[in-house]
């Protein structure tokens, strides 16, 4: 039997196997390591394409109206699929995107710390890509990490908003929506078609997320996702957050600014 520690370290071992071998199954199948899901309410003739961490599980949440204590349980119940459907016209597509500087931050602060303390190894970086961001080794170093690495091996929790709404140029949804618009864009859909109020899951206590940026990660950043920022209209975000990161730098250099 060995001892317990050589049990965890096969079981891992077994875990990281299956990981890898999935990955390069999906990434011949569908050309992602981790490929964009959809999920689908055939008596609604609507679908929903998921984009983590921007409000996904309460959408999973509303569109089947269902109830659940955290958003684990929505995750384990609700499970999308990989291949888009060749639905019919009548059918009606749509998904939420995130400012990818925020959506980041949201990303790190839950991967790392919120989903971490869990210690559910399915729910961090352990074994994707044989863990070489298992660490945190802090916010920067992550952002340089992810932006390395190719699209196609992305996690879906980084990976580009662009690839999972975009097919050949051409966008697969009907209506995207925006989480920073949460309520306003998303109450019509909801009425429209029977889904149930929105409940808040999976929240993360990161503060602003312009101070986790410095001029560096953020040009890294905007490099990286600079489809998500065009094509979505967040242009204007890595300006902002550039003319707040020299302000908050002056300050540093002149602390007898913080009290004008």
């Amino acid at each position: 039997m060995g001892t317990f520690r050589e049990r965890i370290k096969r079981w891992d071992f077994a875990i990281t196997a299956y990981v890898f071998m999935m990955s390069a199954i999906h990434l011949i199948r569908f050309g992602f390591v981790d490929p964009p899901e959809y999920i689908e309410v055939p008596e609604k003739q609507s679908a929903y394409i998921n984009i983590p961490k921007a409000a996904c599980s309460s959408f999973k949440a509303s569109i089947t109206n269902r109830n659940f204590p955290d958003d684990y349980s929505v995750h384990t119940a609700i499970g999308g699929k990989f291949r888009f459907p060749r639905l019919n016209s009548d059918y009606f597509v749509f998904s939420f995107v995130r400012n990818p500087f925020d959506r980041l931050a949201s990303c790190y602060e839950s991967k790392f710390h919120r989903d971490a303390a869990i210690k559910k190894p399915y729910l961090t970086y352990k074994h994707y890509l044989l863990g070489i961001i298992s660490k945190d080794l802090g916010f920067e170093h992550f952002i340089k990490a992810i932006c390395r690495i190719p699209g196609c091996l992305a996690e879906k929790h980084f990976r580009s908003q662009h690839s999972s709404l975009y097919r050949h140029g051409k966008c697969v949804a009907d209506f995207i929506g925006k989480f920073e618009n949460l309520e306003t864009d998303y109450e019509p859909i909801r009425q429209k078609y029977g889904f149930a109020p929105l409940k808040h899951y999976n929240k993360t206590d990161k503060g602003n997320w312009m101070d986790y940026y410095t001029p560096k990660t953020a040009k890294m950043v905007y490099r990286k996702y600079r489809k998500d920022f065009e094509t979505f209209g967040y242009q204007d975000e890595y300006e902002k957050l550039l003319k707040y990161l020299a302000a908050k730098e002056e300050k540093s250099v002149h602390p007898i600014l913080n009290n004008t």
